[in-house]
């Protein structure tokens, strides 16, 4: 009788190995297969749920680690032996884990230190000093620009990469005029209201000196004069910090994070 032979599949890919340990190695190496596990575990599941019977109804749930038998041609991918009793039981969504650390859907496990980043103090931010200053001087939130939707429209002037000439064009289009009114009749008047934005850490220059690997007539090394453009590193940090877009997303304390609690 000719010894069946088991595999395990790689819902992803389909790649097929001959133990658990093997698959396992496999999502290890191949992350898109990992992310293909992990989203059908979690379709999975859901159906389970979804799909649970009372206690005493028949109730089955699928298995993207069990091995598959080659020899049977049979539709169900759990073969049972004849003389083996079907059992009646509730289906559960612990009782579908087979290769935990890589199918583990919860949230990720983080091990913070417990005293670093402490707080020394809390103080208004750039952004939050000017949303006061507009408050106090009875300004819009969208200052200089009368209303969110002219703010709109001004940075999609901007991001468009159309020219100023465009611009201009657009602002005295005659539904520009009459229908959008905004509070600025040109481009002049346009780039005045962008110039009173707050800005991040402006751009600093410096002129130097770089000497080459060629010689000029006279045997002396060639050099050239380049101006190198940058800003102070820590100014971008603090306007980093300022934004109140990424305060919930901050962390001022060392971390380790694990993907499962094994």
């Amino acid at each position: 009788m000719p010894k069946k032979s088991h595999v395990y599949l790689c819902i992803h890919c389909s790649h097929q190995t001959h133990s658990d340990q093997g698959l396992s190695a496999h999502y290890t190496r191949n992350p898109a297969c990992l992310a293909g596990a992990r989203a059908h575990k979690r379709s999975q599941l859901h159906q389970v749920q979804d799909q649970v019977q009372p206690a005493d109804a028949d109730a089955s749930t699928s298995d993207t680690t069990h091995p598959i038998d080659l020899n049977n041609t049979t539709t169900s991918s759990h073969p049972q032996s004849p003389s083996q009793p079907t059992k009646q039981r509730r289906v559960t969504v612990e009782e579908d884990t087979d290769i935990d650390d890589i199918l583990y859907d919860g949230p990720p496990v983080i091990d913070q230190h417990p005293t670093a980043g402490q707080c020394y103090g809390i103080v208004d931010m750039a952004w939050e000093k000017r949303q006061k200053e507009l408050e106090e001087g009875g300004q819009c939130p969208w200052a200089p620009f009368s209303s969110n939707d002219e703010w709109l429209l001004s940075r999609w002037l901007m991001k468009s990469g159309i020219s100023q000439e465009m611009i201009d064009e657009f602002l005295k289009l005659n539904i520009i005029r009459t229908k959008l009114q905004p509070s600025f009749k040109n481009k002049y008047e346009f780039l005045q209201k962008i110039d009173q934005l707050p800005t991040g850490p402006r751009f600093k220059s410096k002129t130097f000196s770089i000497t080459g690997d060629l010689r000029n007539a006279k045997g002396q090394m060639m050099t050239e004069v380049v101006e190198m453009y940058y800003r102070d590193p820590v100014e971008v940090v603090e306007e980093l910090i300022s934004r109140p877009s990424l305060r919930d997303h901050l962390t001022y304390s060392p971390m380790k994070i694990y993907t499962s609690p094994a």
